[in-house]
């Protein structure tokens, strides 16, 4: 009975490092998203006050 106590927990907290890490994967992968959407904006942003400027 005691084995599977252990297992139960050393499964929990291996389930547990698995989400933090998903989580950690998916607000890197979301923070590289919002910088590439910031890097084309300001990309269009330039050309158009370029062009206004001509």
């Amino acid at each position: 009975m005691l084995s599977i106590t252990i297992d139960i927990v050393i499964l929990q907290i291996i389930i547990t490092k698995v989400k933090m890490s998903l989580k950690f994967s998916f607000i890197h992968g979301l923070s590289n998203a919002i910088d590439f959407e910031n890097m084309i904006t300001l990309s269009f942003r330039s050309r158009y006050v370029q062009l206004m400027d001509t």
